[in-house]
C-alpha cells in the first residue's frame, strides 16, 4: 500500500531547496533552477541507471517544489498542511516516511473493488508458524486424557501459541486487505478475553466514522496544495474524469465506495477475531497459578505476574470484590524472595506469565475470578 504525500507524510520544500520558509519568489526561483540544473536529464542519461534514476528523482521533486511554492494560493495551502505535520513526519530529502506506530489507511486501494488473492500467504503463514489444526487436535485430547501430565500440557499449549501466532499474522493481512496498514490492535487494555471481539468491532467503527472521513478531508487538502492526486471514484477498473469529483462527492460517491469496500473486507477480519478469542480463551484455561499465602477468610488477593519461569515479578495486582487495580507499590523486577517477605492480609496468588497474551489483564481477571467462583461454591 502506497504512503500519500501531504497525508501520511510531507517533503519540506524549503529544506529540500535549501532555501528560508520566509524567502521570496526570486530566491526560491534562482535556488530552484540551480537545482534542476544539476539534475536535468540531459546531463544525467548516460549515468548508470540506478544513479541516473536518482538524478531523476531528484529534478521532479525540485520541478514540484518550485511550482508549489512560485505559486501564492498553493504556497499557502501548503504552508498549512507543512505546519500541521509532527517533525518526525516531515522528509526532507524528499523520500517517504512510514510511521510503524501510526495507523495507515490506503483510500485509493479501499477505492478500487478488486483485491489481492491471498490463499498461497495464508499456507506460508501456517507454514512459519508451524500451525497445523490436526496437530492442535491431538495435543489437545491428549492433554484432556491426561490433564496432569506436565509435558502434555505444555505441548498442548505450544500448539494453540502457534496459532495464536497463525492467527495474529492473518488479522494483519486482512486489515491490509481492507486498506488498513500499521497499528491494527484494539484500542486500551482489554481485561476480559469475551471482550476481544466487540473491541475489534470497535476499531472497524472508528475506521469508518473517524479514519476514512478524516483521511478524505486530509487528501483533499493534500490535492489542492498540489501534493496528491485527487480521488477518483472507481467504476471497474476505469476513473471517472477528474473534473466530475467536486467536493459533494467527497462525501457522497468516495466516502460509500470506500465504506462499502471496506465493511465487505472487514468479514474476514471479524472472523479471525472470533478464532482469536476462542484460542485465547483455551490458553487462559491452562494458566499456572498458586497460593503463596491463604489467608483464611481473606475477602481480597494480591496477585503477581511471574515471569523468569516463576522467579521474577512482571506486576502486581490487587482485586476486591470486582474490581482490579495495579498496585501502588513498583513491584516490576521483584523477586520470589521479596514476595515471601510481603505482608498482607490478603490472599497472595502467583500467576506464571503466558507471554503469547498480550493484554495481561485477561490472566489476572481470569485467575480471579476462577478462585472467587470456587470460594463461592465451597
Amino acid at each position: 500500500m502506497g504512503l500519500v504525500e501531504g497525508v501520511d507524510y510531507i517533503v519540506d520544500f524549503y529544506a529540500l531547496l535549501e532555501v528560508d520558509r520566509n524567502a521570496n519568489a526570486a530566491t526560491i526561483r534562482k535556488k530552484g533552477n540551480n537545482l534542476r540544473r544539476l539534475y536535468h536529464p540531459d546531463k544525467t542519461r548516460e549515468l548508470p541507471d540506478d544513479l541516473s534514476k536518482e538524478a531523476r528523482r531528484k529534478f521532479e521533486l525540485y520541478s514540484k517544489a518550485m511550482s508549489v511554492l512560485l505559486d501564492d494560493e498553493m504556497r499557502t495551502l501548503y504552508d498549512e498542511r507543512l505546519n500541521s505535520f509532527p517533525e518526525h513526519l516531515i522528509s526532507n530529502d524528499g523520500h517517504a516516511i512510514e510511521d510503524l506506530n501510526r495507523r495507515h489507511i490506503d483510500i485509493d486501494y479501499l477505492l478500487k473493488g478488486d483485491v489481492e488473492d491471498i490463499s498461497k500467504l495464508e499456507e506460508y503463514v501456517k507454514a512459519m508458524t508451524n500451525y497445523s489444526e490436526e496437530g492442535l487436535n491431538e495435543a489437545r485430547e491428549a492433554y484432556k486424557a491426561m490433564p496432569d501430565n506436565k509435558t502434555m500440557k505444555k505441548i498442548y499449549r505450544s500448539q494453540l501459541h502457534s496459532k495464536i501466532n497463525y492467527i495474529s499474522l492473518m488479522e494483519g493481512l486482512m486489515w491490509a486487505q481492507a486498506g488498513v496498514k500499521g497499528d491494527t490492535e484494539p484500542a486500551g487494555i482489554i481485561t476480559h478475553v469475551d471482550d476481544y471481539t466487540s473491541c475489534v468491532d470497535a476499531e472497524i467503527e472508528k475506521v469508518v466514522n473517524e479514519q476514512i472521513p478524516k483521511n478524505i478531508k486530509q487528501r483533499a487538502l493534500a490535492h489542492n496544495a498540489g501534493l496528491a492526486t485527487a480521488l477518483l471514484p472507481y467504476d471497474s477498473d476505469k476513473p471517472k474524469p477528474e473534473e466530475q469529483l467536486l467536493e459533494s462527492d467527497l462525501s457522497d460517491v468516495v466516502y460509500k465506495t470506500m465504506v462499502e469496500n471496506f465493511k465487505e473486507r472487514t468479514e474476514a477480519i471479524r472472523e479471525y477475531a472470533k478464532k482469536k478469542q476462542a484460542t485465547l480463551q483455551e490458553l487462559l484455561e491452562l494458566t499456572d497459578y498458586e497460593f503463596l499465602g491463604e489467608r483464611k477468610g481473606a475477602d481480597s488477593m494480591d496477585l503477581f505476574l511471574m515471569v523468569n519461569e516463576g522467579k521474577s515479578v512482571l506486576a502486581g495486582f490487587s482485586f476486591s470484590g470486582t474490581k482490579i487495580e495495579l498496585m501502588d507499590k513498583e513491584w516490576h523486577g521483584k523477586t520470589l524472595k521479596n514476595l515471601e517477605e510481603y505482608k498482607t492480609d490478603s490472599d497472595v496468588v502467583l500467576i506464571q506469565h503466558d507471554t503469547e497474551i498480550s493484554d495481561f489483564l485477561m490472566e489476572v481477571t481470569y485467575v480471579a475470578e476462577k478462585i472467587v467462583n470456587k470460594k463461592t461454591k465451597n
